[in-house]
This record gives structure tokens, C-alpha cells and sequence, in this order.
């Protein structure tokens, strides 16, 4: 069913057709690149979200290389986690788009400012399906980057009762060498930027080292950390302080920062080991944890893995905070 198209607006986009299929019907969303319009599809007849760089901001050569990042790597995707991609190019007045299926549903944002924490099970549902998706990216050669609850919607699904879809790969990288050229690297060259969100980033990340597939594990320890405990894993009150406690502050177990919610031992121990400081003591890949929480997610209390053991939290460089401090996190808010 079509959405009700709103009231005359000053959108000078609402009413318009994009490349002669999505008919532009209400603004679903909007952010520091654009907005997100809901359209209807003629060529399916379905819903389709279109994210659109408009105005000054389609001059912009960083916006528009990171929606033509996103529409490479989501593009290579097909997993049933991950959003799919419909189409992406330019609008009649040039304007870049990126055409994608629409998600129903809530984000993991809407959910936690609601719901406040989520039950054991619900959240490792929620979680491994995430990695399924991060997974099939990191199989080719995609890193995320930028995993946080804003990206991750929910709606009810009749095999797992609660579907996810993981979006937003704008800020995503790739690894496999085949010969994509790196945005990233072209804007971090011209610009200092470091590309994430500092709540839920890696620390290698942070100091702006070689990230792969372990550092979007971390980003899905500190998900799955909020979605248990109400609050992610550190709090501050702005990005440098984030980002010293990323980097040196230990993380407080699960089992000691909300007892009265009856977390698993072996359900903690999981979640501590996918937010070791140090990218090697982490899980080696997404299905070593997902196997694990697809256990919990069944309502187990219990379940076994195997796991390096927790190491010493304190391995903050000077000369990385020292450069850091010159550099701006994007696009991520703390």
C-alpha cells in the first residue's frame, strides 16, 4: 500500500520521479549527506527508500563518492540481513541517488530509547543476524565500518520472529584487493577525517590502522552490550572522551553493570571477548560468535566456546591520541 503523500511541502522533490521509477512521496529521513525519501517503485509497484544528495551538498566530492561507495558494496551483497540495492545514478537536474528497498520497522535505536534493554534472547536473535549480514560482507571483502543501532532496523519476521536489516554502508571498505578504488583513502588524505562512529568504534579504528573484519566484531560487541544493558559500553560526554576509554579504559562485565537483569556468565564472557582492545585476542570471524548466540538466542543459558582469554586493557599509544586529536570523526555522532 502506498504511504499518504504529505501536505504541500517546500520539498521541491516530494511529487517528483526520480529516473522515471521512483516517485518521490514523503521524506522518511534526513542527515548530514541528504535526505531519505519513501517512493513508490513503477517498475515494481513495491516501496522503495531513495537516498538523494541535493542541493550544495551535490557538489560535494566526499558526499557523492560515499553514496557511490555505498552503491558498490551494498550492491555486491544478497544476503537476506542486508538491504538490498534497486538502483543508483542521477537525477534529471544531476543530483546523485541511491535507490534501495524499503525496510518497515523500527531501528535498534527507536527499540533501546523505548524498550531500554532487550532480554538475552531477543538481543542475540537480533545480533547474529547482524553478523550473517556482516559476514556475507566480509566474504567480499567488505569491512562495514560504521555498525551502530541507528543502522540496523527490526520488523517481525515468521521464521525468526524478529528480522533484521543492516544498512548504511557509505562509509564501508574493502579489503579483497581486487582493484576498487578506496574512497576512504582519498578523503582522508585531503581531509584528517576517520570515518566512523565513536560510541561503538574499534580501537584500531580509532587510531586509524588497518581495520578488517574483527573490527566490525567489535562494533557488534558494543551493540550487543547496549542491547543488553541499556547503555553501550563506555560513557563520556564527548568524542575525545570516547575514544580515550575505547583505547585504554577496561570494560566493566555485563554481570557486574545490571545484575538485576540475569545476564549468562558464558553470555558476558562472550560479549567481553568480542570488545578485547587488541583485534587478535577477538573472535578470528562473525560465524564463531553468531554459532554462539544463535544458542542464546534459542533461550539457552548456557553454551560453550572456546576464546583467548581476556588481555591487559591498556595499550593507548601517545603518538596515535597526539594525532588523533587533529582528525574529526565522521559521520557518526557521540
Amino acid at each position: 500500500m502506498s504511504p499518504k503523500a504529505e501536505a504541500p511541502s517546500a520539498d521541491p522533490f516530494i511529487g517528483k520521479t526520480i529516473a522515471g521509477r521512483f516517485h518521490l512521496v514523503s521524506v522518511l529521513g534526513e542527515g548530514g549527506m541528504g535526505k531519505v525519501y519513501t517512493a513508490n517503485d513503477k517498475e515494481t509497484g513495491q516501496l522503495a527508500a531513495v537516498k538523494l544528495v541535493h542541493g550544495k551538498l551535490s557538489g560535494n566530492e566526499e558526499y557523492v563518492a560515499r553514496l557511490k561507495q555505498e552503491a558498490r558494496t551494498a550492491g555486491r551483497l544478497r544476503h537476506e540481513a542486508a538491504v538490498r540495492i534497486l538502483a543508483h545514478g542521477e537525477t534529471e537536474g544531476g543530483e546523485p541517488y541511491l535507490a534501495m528497498e524499503y525496510c518497515p520497522g523500527r531501528s535498534l535505536k527507536e527499540i533501546i530509547a523505548k524498550e531500554k534493554h532487550l532480554d538475552f534472547p531477543r538481543a542475540c536473535n537480533i545480533i547474529a543476524q547482524v553478523l550473517g549480514a556482516v559476514g556475507a560482507a566480509h566474504r567480499q571483502g567488505i569491512i562495514h565500518r560504521d555498525l551502530k543501532p541507528e543502522n540496523i532496523k527490526t520488523a517481525p519476521d515468521p521464521l525468526r520472529g524478529e528480522g533484521v536489516k543492516v544498512l548504511d554502508f557509505g562509509v564501508a571498505k574493502f579489503i579483497g584487493g581486487d582493484g576498487v578504488p578506496e574512497m576512504e583513502n582519498a578523503v582522508k588524505t585531503k581531509t584528517g577525517i576517520i570515518l566512523g562512529t565513536p560510541k561503538y568504534m574499534a580501537p584500531e579504528q580509532i587510531r586509524g590502522e588497518q581495520v578488517d573484519g574483527r573490527s566490525d566484531i567489535y562494533s557488534c560487541g558494543a551493540i550487543l552490550y547496549e542491547l543488553l544493558s541499556g547503555s553501550p559500553p563506555f560513557q563520556a560526554d564527548d568524542v575525545f572522551g570516547y575514544v580515550s576509554k575505547h583505547l585504554k579504559e577496561p570494560v566493566m562485565p555485563l554481570v557486574d553493570r545490571c545484575p538485576e537483569y540475569q545476564i549468562p556468565k558464558e553470555l558476558d564472557d562472550l560479549v567481553l571477548w568480542m570488545l578485547e582492545k587488541n583485534p587478535v585476542q577477538r573472535p578470528k570471524d562473525t560465524a564463531q560468535v553468531s554459532e554462539v548466540l544463535d544458542k542464546f538466542a534459542r533461550g539457552s543459558s548456557t553454551a560453550r566456546f572456546k576464546f583467548l582469554g581476556k588481555v591487559a586493557a591498556c595499550w593507548f599509544l601517545p603518538a596515535a591520541a597526539g594525532a588523533f586529536a587533529a582528525a574529526v570523526l565522521v559521520p557518526g555522532t557521540v
